[in-house]
């Protein structure tokens, strides 16, 4: 059994993409105490996964996509996010089994309103278009304003109920089928999360296997279509035997990798050391190698170090200091909203990033943030609403940066619905907590959890779907609230929910909105998925993007 402390160490395995081979592979299988049958599957896998050919004759790709992913590290308590509210038919329980850590929906005598936000007073009440009467009573958390306007809008939607599955699981059959591996672990289920594989050792990513058989789309690609602002993610570890690496940016736009030469190194100018150090790395790169080890570093350094010259140039553009600036200033929209946190640092790269895309020479772009702190086994209610709040700010301000740069560029070859962000976590928390003081309760590991989408294709779908009335909705299928009840674990008495959906199938209506056609997500990118309902049925409600290729 592994303990405690190893369940709740998130992302402890993370290895660099450049070392990420045979050995490392088998390390990594050898934790999980694989037989041998279950080392030939994987092994099996990876070579069906590492052979595949992408055909993108048929695919819709002529024009920039981005796709955004952000991940809320420690499992964020989404029963907070989408509250029912007065006559929902889970209001009173919201109110009875959430407690202490319950959001409310008006501020009463019996709660100290400067310490506890109401949704009610922080106007955060939302109506879903696809739900109609007391089903439609809904808020989400005080502290999320601006994403519950893009809701209003239609430009952000909201996917219930979804995470890790092998198959299809319910009550009834859930001791009888195979369940994600070491379900409620940190660890394993941010992997699970970013592999869209439930069942299988960690291999790669679903996202670096998307990009993977779509680079070939990135013709003139300067650098490598797959970008962190979060050091090396398995998100976008790439399939053993590609050629397409991840690289890190941090949230001023510098490509970690070169230490010691600061910000903006001067090679022609060695008057200090920073300069000398940079220099002596160019110089390098001109001295004769034979031997592999030395030609790889070479190999590396020199990616770093083109990729910096060249992300440099793309930030030029909305840098105002710079000969280069377009007159953009993203800084001023962030600002406005107050978007100042980690988060929004790292988003608003990303967004000077995709402004300046042209200089990357990428049609297709996959980035990846992350925000800490969500781990609220305790102290739920001083940690939630801060964390939520600097979201909030983040997502407001790069949804509006997108929008108003496509009005800037006019037509430029980019509009609002060519970026699509979406968000993920370890999982969902216990729908009851784990203490009755308000000051220091929290709640626990749990599983099934919701999800938001945003950007100008979200609307174009809300749009389409709606007759034209723009609006926010709900898709996959909401749980019943409730302890015991028909969507929780059986034998539980905290209210965990089996996911409805699972990640395989909201991870594939986001994979071929960017491009990947259904062939490839049912063989090469999610091999789980023909155990679930064909995500592009309309029984699965997934229809949060518009379907791109067949």
């Amino acid at each position: 059994m592994r303990s405690i402390k190893d369940k709740q160490r998130t992302m402890s395995k993370h290895e660099d993409i450049f070392r990420f081979n045979r050995r490392a592979f088998l390390k990594r299988s050898a934790g999980v105490s694989l037989g041998l049958a279950g080392m030939t599957q994987a092994l099996i896998n990876m070579r069906l996964i590492n052979s595949a050919v992408a055909d993108t004759s048929g695919m819709n790709l002529s024009n920039y996509k981005a796709m955004v992913c952000i991940f809320l590290r420690g499992g964020c308590d989404m029963n907070n996010m989408l509250i029912p509210i007065g006559n929902h038919p889970y209001a009173a329980g919201y109110k009875n089994d959430r407690g202490i850590v319950g959001v409310p929906e008006f501020i009463s005598e019996e709660i100290n309103s400067s310490t506890l936000p109401s949704v009610e007073r922080n106007g955060t009440q939302i109506s879903p278009r696809n739900l109609s009467g007391a089903d439609a009573k809904f808020g989400m958390h005080p502290s999320c304003q601006q994403m519950t306007s893009l809701f209003s809008q239609g430009k952000l939607a909201w996917v219930n109920n979804v995470s890790t599955l092998a198959v299809p699981t319910t009550p009834a059959n859930y001791r009888d089928v195979p369940l994600p591996m070491q379900l409620f672990s940190h660890s394993d289920q941010v992997n699970e999360w970013m592999s869209g594989i439930s069942d299988k050792p960690f291999i790669s990513g679903w996202g670096g296997r998307v990009a993977d058989l779509l680079n070939s789309v990135n013709t003139s690609s300067q650098t490598s279509m797959l970008m962190t602002t979060s050091g090396n993610v398995d998100f976008l570890v790439t399939p053993g035997g590609s050629q397409l690496n991840q690289y890190t940016v941090n949230s001023s736009g510098n490509v970690v990798g070169i230490s010691g030469v600061g910000s903006n190194p001067n090679p022609d100018n060695p008057t200090n050391d920073n300069n000398r150090r940079y220099k002596a790395a160019l110089d390098l790169m001109n001295y004769p190698v034979t031997h592999v080890i030395d030609a790889s570093y070479h190999n590396v350094l020199k990616r770093s170090i083109d990729s910096r010259e060249l992300i440099g140039t793309a930030l030029a553009q909305t840098n105002p200091s710079s000969p280069d600036y377009i007159g953009f200033d993203v800084n001023a929209i962030f600002s406005t909203l107050g978007a100042t946190s980690g988060i929004a640092n790292e988003l608003k790269v990303i967004a000077r990033l995709i402004i300046g895309r042209k200089c990357l020479g990428n049609e297709r772009q996959m980035f990846f943030c992350d925000q800490g702190g969500y781990d609220n086994h305790n102290n739920i209610n001083s940690n939630q609403p801060n964390l939520l709040g600097d979201l909030d700010a983040a997502v407001g301000a790069f949804n509006q940066t997108m929008e108003d740069y496509a009005l800037f560029a006019n037509n430029d070859s980019f509009s609002y619905d060519q970026v699509v962000g979406f968000e993920m976590s370890d999982f969902d928390r216990t729908w009851t907590p784990n203490g009755d003081s308000f000051g220091s309760s929290g709640t626990d590991h749990a599983w099934g959890t919701h999800t938001f989408v945003f950007g100008g294709a979200v609307q174009a779908q809300q749009n389409l779907l709606n007759g034209g009335v723009d609006g926010g909705r709900f898709f996959g299928s909401f749980p019943a609230l409730e302890v015991g009840g028909p969507d929780a674990v059986p034998n539980n008495s905290r209210g965990r929910w089996i996911p409805s959906t699972s990640t395989e199938q909201f991870s594939a209506r986001l994979a071929n909105w960017f491009g990947a056609g259904t062939s490839e997500l049912n063989n090469s990118i999610f091999p789980n998925l023909p155990n679930f309902t064909d995500p592009f049925d309309p029984a699965a409600n997934l229809d949060f993007l518009p379907q791109q290729v067949a």
